[in-house]
């Protein structure tokens, strides 16, 4: 608060899905390991220095234009799929019509860089003081960054000036820190009207714009990454109906619109500029932690986006009303396997579509035509055993988790603390969960409902055979 007073103080910890709650990082290092992680997958072919300029959606292929800057030459390319990634301003949402949506806020900010030898990653700070709003966060090797709310009277080329940058750190302690950037930005909450055209799909910030108060701009971007490259890949192979993409922007789409409001919303509580509505804005939120169950909801992280899928989707694969996990993304407990050895839920699912027999081998209680709809659909198929580490004898040794890309060995696996069970809740004790690549619940299904739900997931993504 105004007053240096903490309102809320959260302790991030490991999430349920096996990573930190929340991550500091550089982006410039983080895009950088991601190109060089691409560079070495096979089939990749990387090619820098090209500009598109243009893209041609047609009913069996998308026609790429683009401008290779070092031989001053026009390339056209024939693609199955075009994913577009090309940030705010992009060509491809521009190729095919979509228009942003929402508002531009009047507010700007001065965006700092900085950089202090020996600093470690701590904590993210948002200072709600009505004199000058501001927010901090510690980054890895020393790099800080600084946000500072400017005033309306304001100028940016005034906030700008090394002197002015100077005062500010120095009233937060950070005097003498090097400041390796200075700019003005106002923030933006716009979601492209649609997400898909055919065989293009928007992505990231060409969907859509959103203010980093709630930290959802890269995280929703993830999850377009996600829902998109499993349909493109199997649209691609010449696996998919290519109707299976429009799924992809009525799925994305509501989320990113949620995940935007809720930005805005933190950032409204953020910016109070009037002392009396901060001093009022201070009260009423220790009044609302204080209320049976509101803080840990908000500790527990119960305000976030969860990225889970619409009901419409869930009745087309189950045929019946949502189930306790069905559309939420899975968890991923550490699991154990027969030979002792951990590794965490999804190294063992793999990279398509997966089986999870809860406390039941699918096997052993799925009949001869559901074992053929899971060929057809290349699921990966496990067994998990539910239960404490005392009743598999031993847990598994701490960092024997098996290298990324190994095969797991075969047998059951062991949830030795339920993660798995506790997170379904009343749904049936033997229960079958059909997740999908991107790590959704489609369906929670008894044994005797798989077979028509493995139909109906397979007639609604397979190209049908009597196709071209």
């Amino acid at each position: 608060s105004g007053t240096g007073r903490a309102l809320l103080e959260l302790t991030p910890g490991i999430s349920a899905y096996g990573h930190p709650e929340l991550s500091f990082f550089n982006q410039p290092d983080l895009e950088l390991a991601l190109r060089e992680a691409l560079g070495r997958a096979p089939g990749v072919e990387l090619r820098p220095g090209h500009d598109v300029l243009g893209v041609n959606p047609r009913a069996s292929a998308v026609e790429v234009t683009a401008l290779d800057r070092a031989g001053g030459r026009r390339v056209r390319l024939d693609a199955a799929v075009v994913l577009g990634c090309d940030g705010a301003r992009s060509t491809v949402r521009s190729a095919i019509g979509a228009r942003l949506r929402g508002l531009s806020s009047p507010r700007r900010w001065l965006v700092l860089d900085t950089h202090r030898e020996g600093d470690q990653p701590g904590c993210f700070e948002f200072g709600c003081d009505p004199a000058r709003p501001w927010v901090h966060g510690t980054l890895p090797g020393g790099r800080h960054r600084w946000e500072f709310l400017l005033a309306p009277e304001e100028s940016a080329a005034e906030l700008e000036r090394p002197a002015a940058v100077a005062r500010l750190l120095e009233q937060r302690g950070h005097a003498g820190a090097e400041v390796l950037r200075a700019a003005v930005y106002a923030h933006h909450a716009r979601v492209a009207e649609r997400l898909v055209r055919g065989r293009v799909m928007l992505l990231g910030d060409a969907a859509h714009l959103s203010p980093p108060f709630a930290g959802q701009g890269l995280s929703a971007g993830l999850r377009d990454a996600m829902a998109a490259g499993w349909r493109a890949a199997g649209v691609a192979r010449g696996r998919f109906d290519p109707e299976v993409l429009a799924g992809y922007g009525t799925e994305r789409r509501p989320d990113a619109v949620r995940a935007t409001a809720l930005a805005v919303a933190v950032g409204a509580v953020v910016q109070t500029g009037d002392t009396r509505l901060a001093a009022a804005r201070d009260l009423g939120l220790r009044a609302m932690l204080g209320l049976p169950g509101v803080e840990s909801w908000v500790k527990g992280g119960g305000w976030r986006p969860s990225g889970g899928l619409p009901r419409k989707a869930l009745r087309r694969a189950s045929g019946r009303s949502r189930r306790p996990g069905e559309g939420r993304p899975l968890p991923q407990p550490v699991v154990g396997t027969a030979d002792g050895r951990a590794l965490p839920l999804d190294d063992a699912l793999g990279p398509g579509f997966a089986l999870i027999g809860l406390d039941v081998d699918p096997r052993a209680v799925l009949d001869a035509g559901a074992i053929e709809e899971l060929g057809r659909l290349e699921a990966t198929v496990v067994t998990v055993v539910a239960g404490t580490a005392s009743a598999a004898g031993t847990a598994p040794p701490a960092g024997s988790t098996l290298p990324a890309g190994s095969t797991p060995p075969a047998g059951p696996l062991r949830d030795h603390q339920g993660h798995l069970r506790e997170w379904l809740g009343t749904s049936p004790t033997r229960s079958l969960l059909l997740v999908r690549p991107d790590r959704l619940v489609l369906a929670v299904l008894a044994p005797n409902e798989a077979g028509p739900a493995f139909t109906r997931l397979r007639t609604s993504l397979l190209r049908p055979r009597s196709r071209p």
